[in-house]
């Protein structure tokens, strides 16, 4: 597991990380206090930052985004799978007209696609896609084996 960690904050937010850390820098973080001092070793557990690696972190926290690509790296790193986001994302029969008429149509052998109960819905331009799953077994993927 990763020791990355995601933090959303709001600009207000945002910004008073930024001011605390360059006060941090300015004064000397020990100066500060055994209190600020803790914190900033997490109770002793590493050395805090100090000059030009707050220098770092503060150009880091500038350079930031609402990093997609990071943040499902991140995730990822941290063992979350697809299936956790569906309901954040997904839509169900009694969410979507879409997955209801999906399940319906899909008019083939049993088990050789599925629409999951929570999926993903695209709208696009006359109607919307459906994620859904279509069975293939180990011999008929074998021959693409790399």
């Amino acid at each position: 597991m990763s020791n990355t960690n995601i933090l959303i904050v709001n600009n207000v937010q945002y910004a008073t990380i930024l001011a605390a850390l360059r006060v941090y820098q300015m004064v000397g973080g020990s100066s500060l206090g055994c209190d600020i001092e803790n914190i900033a070793s997490n109770g002793g557990a590493f050395t805090p930052l100090i000059g030009n690696e707050i220098d770092e972190l503060c150009e880091s926290i500038n350079q930031a985004s609402p990093a997609t690509e990071k943040v499902v790296a991140a995730l990822k790193d941290n063992d979350f799978k697809f299936g956790d986001v569906l309901p954040a994302f997904g839509d169900s029969e009694e969410t979507s007209p879409y997955v209801k008429a999906a399940r319906q149509s899909v008019i083939t052998e049993e088990g050789s696609l599925e629409v999951d109960e929570m999926t993903v819905v695209a709208p696009s331009e006359g109607g919307a896609y459906v994620m859904a799953w279509i069975w293939v077994a180990d011999a008929e993927s074998s021959s693409f084996d790399t």
